[in-house]
């Protein structure tokens, strides 16, 4: 799903953004983007990187400065990406931690998506029909989890404000599903986007190893090959 380094690059050259810029991400009504970018971010060496506790909507609340005029960013340097590939897990990682006492996975979608009813889709969820597979608009996805993987719908992370829990709130959260400091933590959900937002949450609460699958469900669901758990 992450860009390649010369895209994600231009991107950040684009957005104004070079080495040594602190970067700001918001969004609204609760949404994940933030914390994808927070990632990428820095799973390719940029650490400068914060998210706007509540977003767009605690900021209007507050009555803060809002603008509707298109910003044009300043003209930068080349920004060099430095991969760190400790941030960014694959299949084969999620498959080496089955029976692994010192990894944990943990799936971040709806318990609807986890327990096989539906999968993620941009448009809408998308059900599955009695034989377990979603027919979406790219095809056809196994629905189900991971069966070594538990449950954290990230909603469980924000509060009604959408701020999210301190770290003492979250680290209780994550402890219930087994995830704890000294443990590494593989995250993921249908694309990478609230599973970006587990793995900042999990961050806040003092997990220090910790990576995102990077290629989910997407992945995962539409490979027969792979072992699904449903209900």
């Amino acid at each position: 799903m992450l860009a390649g380094p010369d895209r994600f690059a231009q991107t950040m050259e684009r957005s104004g953004i070079e080495e040594g810029t602190s970067v700001v991400a918001y969004a609204d009504q609760m949404g994940n983007g933030p914390f994808r970018l927070w990632w990428a971010c820095r799973a390719y060496g940029h650490d400068q990187v914060q998210v706007l506790d509540g977003g767009m909507d605690k900021w209007a609340a507050e009555g803060r400065p809002v603008s509707s005029d298109r910003h044009r960013p300043r003209a930068v340097t080349r920004w060099v990406p430095r991969p760190d590939p400790r941030l960014v897990a694959t299949d084969r990682d999620v498959l080496a931690a089955e029976g692994d006492p010192a990894t944990v996975v943990l799936d971040s979608r709806t318990s609807e998506q986890y327990a096989g009813r539906a999968v993620w889709f941009e448009a809408g969820p998308v059900r599955a029909d009695s034989d377990g597979v979603a027919r979406t608009p790219r095809g056809d996805v196994r629905a189900g989890h991971v069966p070594w993987a538990a449950n954290v719908p990230f909603s469980e992370l924000y509060r009604r404000d959408f701020t999210m829990k301190t770290p003492q709130e979250l680290r209780a959260i994550l402890a219930l599903a087994g995830a704890e400091p000294g443990r590494r933590l593989l995250t993921y959900c249908g694309c990478g986007i609230s599973a970006s937002a587990l793995l900042f949450a999990a961050t806040l609460a003092g997990v220090e190893d910790a990576a995102l699958y990077d290629a989910s469900w997407e992945e995962w669901g539409r490979r027969p090959e792979l072992p699904v758990a449903r209900d």
